[in-house]
């Protein structure tokens, strides 16, 4: 796990270099990636019940090592300053955009690791339905933590005054 959280912050530092955003900024960034990772634990919760993936490492428990959720957190909020730049460039088509494709990101980078180097810490129940799910919380959890920063941060408009 060590090497995921050391990936991900890389990942996080290179988006802040990147975007370069305002302390304020980046601290919504921050906050949006927390409410991510906290969304994470619940669409894990409730799949675990449901029987639509679960992690067996960890019986009985519905939700992974809290590493995980830290190193989602954190990614997201990199990724999330990056989706602030878009928006400031696109408007709401380009944040909608980035939302959807980080949601299709999620759900293959799930299937990739349930389906190979992960077989034994991820597994999706039968059907279509389990993956689906899993697209709309990471659709949900994104739009979230991107609210989260525009609630905190203001608009992601040149003329912001936040910016």
């Amino acid at each position: 796990m060590s090497a995921s959280l050391f990936g991900v912050a890389v990942v996080f530092v290179v988006c802040v270099a990147g975007t370069r955003p305002p302390s304020r900024r980046l601290f919504a960034a921050l906050a949006g990636g927390l409410v991510f990772a906290a969304g994470n634990v619940l669409a894990d919760l409730l799949a675990a019940g449901q029987r639509w993936w679960w992690y067996p490492q960890w019986p009985g428990r519905g939700y992974a090592s809290p590493w995980w959720y830290a190193a989602a957190g954190l990614g997201v909020a990199g990724l999330s300053l990056v989706g602030w730049r878009i928006q400031r460039r696109y408007g709401i088509p380009g944040a909608v955009a980035f939302v959807v494709g980080l949601a299709c990101y999620g759900l293959l980078r799930d299937r990739v690791v349930s389906t190979t180097v992960g077989r034994d810490l991820l597994r999706f129940g039968p059907g279509p339905v389990p993956w689906l799910v899993d697209w709309a919380a990471w659709l949900i959890l994104a739009a979230l933590a991107m609210a989260t920063q525009q609630l905190l941060a203001g608009r992601p408009d040149r003329r912001a005054a936040a910016e």
